[in-house]
């Protein structure tokens, strides 16, 4: 069994147990949670409570999880789209709508799946876990751009050092909601996960982690602004959470922001990672990949350059 407790905060009160509940735990059903309070898998304060039971703030509640099935990932033939490789490293440019790794809900489909089919080599021992083969950094499923994937572990502790150390650097480009005022600046604000919503993150004091945003306008496109983002710390959704947090938050991107207006038809949210760059842990040269732009990405580029085009000349 895994145990995990949660301390309900306020502006929680007054939820039904299984609602509350339902936001830290998504994936499992109302049906499921349930149970599980009935069954006594799930206490507050130390005590069985009925399933109608209705959370108070600073209430325990203690989770009694069984052991998840383990997965094991297999090899898919998924296009990719390599950069780059050799005996150490795989550069890869990863797609809008792909997920980095299997999960629950994604156990097919994913990059680990691709890389297990072009490369064989990386099942042959050389990770303790094959759903994470190689991985040191991840990007969101509707973030495309550029990743560096290690060929062995040696490859993979000299990376994640680097990573954990910020010593690598991660040049992003977005397009975001409104006029820029400030030609560059930096967000500084923690990040940690909604207390409304556990499947979201969020601007907060409470359980965050320090987050730092550097940015810089590339261009004014009429309401929007092409921003370059430079990430200097790692947190989950980061950059979407502070973009948003200062009121431009990254076109398309309905989860920290608004839907697109719907003439730009945009199909996913406008964050690339543009830049990788990072000592090589064989050579101990410093390499930088570049990932350019996907075509819908140029497309509303140039549609909203033409606009203002149009525009300046009327």
């Amino acid at each position: 069994m895994e145990r995990k407790e949660l301390v309900v905060h306020k502006g929680e009160e007054g939820k039904r147990l299984d609602l509350y509940l339902s936001s830290s735990f998504p994936r499992r059903s109302r049906n499921y949670l349930q149970k599980m309070i009935v069954q006594g898998d799930i206490l507050v304060n130390d005590r069985i409570v009925s399933r109608h039971y209705k959370v108070k703030e600073k209430d325990v509640v203690t989770i009694n999880l069984p052991p998840a099935k383990p997965h094991q990932a297999f090899p898919e033939k998924i296009p990719l789209n390599i950069i780059y490789e050799d005996k150490a490293v795989i550069v890869v440019n990863k797609p809008a709508g792909m997920v980095v790794h299997p999960a629950c809900g994604n156990y097919s489909g994913t990059l680990v799946n691709a890389l297990l089919y072009h490369f064989p080599g990386l099942t042959r021992g050389k990770f303790p876990d094959i759903n994470r083969v190689g991985l040191v950094h991840r990007l969101d499923k509707d973030t495309s751009g550029v990743m560096v994937v290690a060929k062995n572990n040696a490859s993979l502790a000299h990376l994640a050092k680097q990573f954990e150390n910020k010593k690598v650097e991660k040049v992003y480009l977005a397009l975001v909601s409104g006029k820029m005022v400030n030609p560059q600046g930096s967000i500084e604000a923690p990040v940690g996960r909604k207390i409304t919503d556990r499947r979201k993150m969020a601007v907060t004091s409470i359980k965050s982690r320090r987050a730092i945003t550097d940015f810089a306008v590339r261009e004014i496109l009429g309401d929007f602004t092409l921003l370059e983002v430079r990430p200097k710390t790692g947190r989950t959704h980061q950059i979407r959470v502070h973009l948003a947090h200062i009121g431009h938050p990254v076109v398309g991107d309905s989860e920290y922001g608004r839907p697109a207006p719907e003439n730009l038809r945009v199909s996913r949210q406008l964050l690339h990672a543009y830049k990788l760059g990072f000592i090589h842990p064989v050579k101990k040269d410093w390499v930088n990949f570049t990932a350019p732009l996907p075509k819908e990405f140029k497309k509303i580029i140039a549609r909203l350059r033409k606009d203002k085009r149009i525009k300046d000349d009327g």
